[in-house]
C-alpha cells in the first residue's frame, strides 16, 4: 500500500513541476535553437527522474539508476540558469542518490547541479543567483536523503536485532522443550527396564522359562 501512494506522490509532483515550468518565464532562452535547448533540457530532466523512479526499487539495475540520477542532475542544473523552478531537478537527484548511497560514492550527481547551472549561466550570461538557488536545493536534497537512509538503516538494525531475539527465544524453546522430552524420555525407559527385571524375575521363579521367550526378553532388556 505504502509503494502505490509514494509512486502516486512523485508522479503528481513531476507533473506539478512540469506545469510550472511551462508557465515559468524563459528571458534568455530567445529563439528556436534556445527554446529547443530548453526543451531538450526539460525533457532529459523528466527522463531522468522517470529513471530514477522506475529503478530504485528493482535489484540488479543500480547502473540504470545511477544514470538516471545523474542525467536529472546535470540537465535539472543547466535549466535552472534559465528557469529557476528546475532546481528541484538538482535536490531530487541529490535525495535519492544518498538516499541509497554514502555521499562520497555520489558526490558526482550532488556537485554536478550547481555546477551545470553554473556552466549554463555564464554560457547564458546569467546572474549567478541561480547557482546559489541551486546549491541550497542541493544541500537540502542531501540533508534530507542522508536522513532518510540513516532512518532505514536504523529499521533494519532494528529488524536484525528483533530477528536475533526471536531466533534466540525460539532455540531457548526448542533446548527446553528437548530437555523435557529427553528426561520423560528417561524416565520412561527406566520404568520400563525394572519392569522387564521384575518379569524377569518372576519367569525365573515359576520355571525355567521358554528358549524363545528368554531370548526375547533379555533381546528387549538389552534395547
Amino acid at each position: 500500500m505504502v509503494a502505490p501512494v509514494n509512486g502516486a506522490i512523485n508522479l503528481i509532483s513531476l507533473g506539478l513541476l512540469l506545469w510550472g515550468l511551462s508557465y515559468q518565464a524563459h528571458p534568455s532562452l530567445t529563439g528556436p535553437a534556445s527554446h529547443l535547448a530548453g526543451l531538450a533540457l526539460t525533457v532529459a530532466a523528466t527522463a531522468g527522474w522517470l529513471g530514477w523512479f522506475y529503478t530504485r526499487f528493482r535489484p540488479g539495475a543500480q547502473t540504470l539508476h545511477l544514470a538516471s540520477l545523474i542525467v536529472m542532475a546535470l540537465a535539472g542544473g543547466a535549466l535552472a540558469a534559465f528557469a529557476p523552478l528546475a532546481v528541484t531537478y538538482p535536490g531530487v537527484a541529490a535525495l535519492g542518490a544518498t538516499a541509497t548511497w554514502p555521499l562520497g560514492r555520489v558526490a558526482v550527481i550532488v556537485a554536478g547541479g550547481p555546477l551545470s547551472t553554473l556552466v549554463a549561466g555564464t554560457a547564458g550570461g546569467q546572474k549567478l543567483t541561480a547557482v546559489v538557488i541551486c546549491i541550497a536545493a542541493t544541500l537540502a536534497g542531501t540533508v534530507m536523503g542522508i536522513s532518510r537512509r540513516d532512518a532505514q538503516e536504523r529499521s533494519a538494525r532494528a529488524a536484525a536485532v528483533e530477528l536475533a531475539q526471536g531466533r534466540t527465544e525460539l532455540l531457548a524453546a526448542r533446548n527446553h522443550l528437548a530437555r523435557e522430552l529427553h528426561d520423560v524420555l528417561a524416565h520412561t525407559l527406566s520404568a520400563a527396564s525394572l519392569q522387564l527385571e521384575a518379569l524377569d524375575a518372576l519367569l525365573r521363579r515359576s520355571g525355567e522359562p521358554e528358549p524363545a521367550v528368554d531370548d526375547q526378553l533379555q533381546r528387549i532388556k538389552r534395547l
